[in-house]
């Protein structure tokens, strides 16, 4: 039984070590992407003269990739063949109805 524990203890800090790593890479791109928004505005605001080729290097650059990046970054990572599912819950899917039945429209009257 003890094996069995430290195994799961294990799997669990991996488990939280990845997910940490994750998290560091998902707000270290929002920081990276939006923080010279933000430092360029309040500049802006403070009377700076802010050069047009920053705005244009934000706007297709930083932030585009900032949006292609974020699908990756928030989807799950594939699991490992052969790894130990320690989670108790269990995933729902949600199902459509076969048939959409709308309301009847009122009449039109003149």
């Amino acid at each position: 039984k003890q094996w069995y524990q430290r195994r799961v203890r294990g799997m669990k800090a991996r488990e939280n070590r990845a997910l940490s790593r994750k998290v560091t890479l998902i707000v270290g791109s929002q920081l990276l992407a939006w923080v010279p928004v933000l430092v360029a505005t309040i500049l802006s605001l403070a009377g700076r003269e802010i050069a047009s080729g920053f705005y244009e290097v934000v706007a297709i650059v930083l932030i585009p990739a900032n949006a292609v990046l974020n699908p990756i970054f928030h989807s799950p990572s594939p699991r490992k063949r052969g790894s130990v599912s320690t989670s108790t819950t269990k995933s729902t899917a949600y199902t459509f109805p076969d048939t959409l039945e709308m309301p009847p429209l009122p009449a039109v009257t003149n």
